[in-house]
């Protein structure tokens, strides 16, 4: 039998170039493979469901998971993760000098249920005491115009309004907002007039703390095969999480060579030790069991706001048995599912 011809959607990170230039192969396939944004991404996976395996909004699967609608399977690969403190920016003359603060409040975010705004109030909920319900929500375009409409899903006890023809970056300015969540510097905040600051001004320091602490190294997105090839080809979650766990291998020990740097930055393989430091050898862990902590806290996260009506189970979001415990040969099981086929 032939390999199978594979359509696979991420972003550039050097953990996942290693696949698209061709230095680590998937066993037992020939991938056709696109360099989206995550936005992109999403759109053509969660939308039009075009590709056969690609990159996907933890939080989005877990809703269509407890809608019983997936239409992919997920593996624990993990190609975005983020600490999401320094995503909160304020006004700097509406009274908010800590996160309390924040009660009674205006909010902006793009979308209330994408994943970084889950883990904000998360972290909002469990460290500081703040709910969603103590604060009211704008959902909009943050700082271009790029939606001609915005379906919410509500949430009993939210206070959410949407907005079209402005953004939120320009609502902040004028104070019709209090704060905005934003993936990407604001370019109000970029000014650096002091009017638009960062609610945690040292968040390297805040955000290491936090993980000293709890341990939680936010999961943003996962890796997930349409589930009609997962019951075709069993042998494919795995071949997949192999080559994943391959090319993240290949990257962080490029990051490792002083002499050669692989980004332009002059000290970036004593970033990778202090990272170690901070947070162990294997610093960005792919796989169920060093994960196991992060998906059920961010789990409940998505049960307590009100965006899953049950947590979902290890089992069923990572039903494969892919990265359930160390890497197999999968060249070999891929070869030998084709010359079975």
């Amino acid at each position: 039998m032939t390999a199978l011809d594979l359509s696979v959607c991420f972003w550039n990170y050097d953990r996942t170039m290693p696949l698209y230039d061709g230095r680590v192969p998937i066993a037992g396939c020939v991938p056709r493979i696109s360099i989206l944004t995550p936005e992109q991404a999403f759109d053509r996976t969660f939308v039009t469901d075009e590709f056969d395996a690609g990159e996907l909004s933890l939080s989005y699967h877990l809703s269509a998971l407890a809608r019983g609608d997936a239409r992919y399977v997920a593996i624990p690969v993990f190609p975005s993760r983020s600490f999401r403190h320094s995503t909160i920016y304020i006004r700097s003359d509406c009274g908010i000098n800590s996160p309390q603060d924040l009660v009674g409040k205006r909010l902006g975010v793009q979308d209330y249920d994408m994943t970084a705004a889950v883990v904000v109030r998360g972290f909002l909920r469990d460290d500081y005491g703040v709910s969603a319900e103590q604060i009211a929500w704008t959902i909009g375009d943050v700082e271009s115009l790029w939606r001609t409409e915005i379906s919410v899903r509500r949430v009993a006890g939210v206070e959410m309004s949407t907005i079209i023809g402005r953004t939120l970056d320009s609502m902040l300015t004028n104070g019709e907002l209090d704060g905005v969540i934003a993936l990407r510097p604001l370019p109000s905040f970029l000014k650096g007039t002091g009017k638009v600051v960062r609610l945690f001004g040292d968040w390297r320091r805040v955000e290491q703390e936090f993980f000293r602490r709890t341990g939680f190294f936010p999961i943003m997105h996962i890796v997930g095969i349409r589930a009609t090839l997962v019951k075709r080809y069993p042998w494919l979650p795995q071949s997949l999480y192999s080559a994943f766990v391959e090319a993240k291998r290949l990257a962080i020990g490029e990051l490792e060579q002083p002499q050669v740097p692989k980004v332009t930055l002059p000290w970036v393989s004593a970033e990778v030790q202090s990272t170690r430091e901070v947070m162990g050898e294997d610093f960005w862990p792919y796989g169920v069991p060093a994960n196991r902590k992060a998906i059920e806290r961010f789990a409940r996260y998505h049960v307590q706001e009100g965006l899953s009506d049950r947590e979902i189970q290890m089992n069923e979001l990572f039903p494969t048995g892919a990265g359930d415990g160390d890497v197999k040969d999968t060249p070999a099981l891929a070869q030998g599912f084709l010359r079975s086929g």
